[in-house]
């Protein structure tokens, strides 16, 4: 068997020449063998070559709407689209990452607590931010006269401490 690698576009289209030849070869043959191998060294070339990524889901929608004539982004979406609740990373299906300024510490304990019970960090926080938020509910105040979060801290704090007694 007498193959080389592809090194030129000449090359290439010669063993894509070859390959069509071949198709028809059985598995376990010298054909069969030289097809496989010239099949590789094609898909190599063409990786190298011809590569392109996948196109950002959201990008993909907007070509796809673009190309078809279809609504534009403004008539889908009249209002701004963060109103609505949909974003780009809840069209593409990515989570939204929020991020909460707390002390290295307070976030040590935290996170191995959490370890410890098999859970991830998100969750006692989430319960605990929801505690608050309905308790601040409760009381009748609102985030727009009352900031929540030292509480939230306190209510973090507390749990921590008691979740360590037996």
């Amino acid at each position: 068997m007498d193959i080389a690698p592809i090194k030129t576009q000449r090359d290439y289209r010669n063993a894509l020449k070859e390959i069509e030849r071949l198709m028809t070869a059985k598995r376990n043959t010298p054909e069969g063998d030289r097809l496989d191998v010239l099949v590789t060294l094609v898909e190599a070339w063409e990786w190298k070559h011809y590569r392109f990524d996948l196109p950002d889901p959201v990008e993909a929608i907007k070509y796809h709407m673009d190309q078809n004539g279809l609504l534009n982004r403004a008539t889908l979406f009249p209002s701004s689209a963060t109103a609505t609740g949909c974003t780009r990373s809840s069209i593409a299906g990515a989570p939204t990452m929020k991020t909460v300024d707390i002390s290295d510490d307070l976030y040590r304990r935290a996170k191995s607590e959490a370890t410890l019970r098999g859970r991830k960090l998100k969750d006692p926080v989430e319960e605990r931010l929801r505690l608050v938020l309905e308790a601040t509910a409760f009381r009748g105040s609102t985030s727009a006269t009352r900031n929540p979060m030292p509480e939230f801290l306190g209510i973090i704090r507390a749990a921590m401490l008691t979740s360590r007694s037996p």
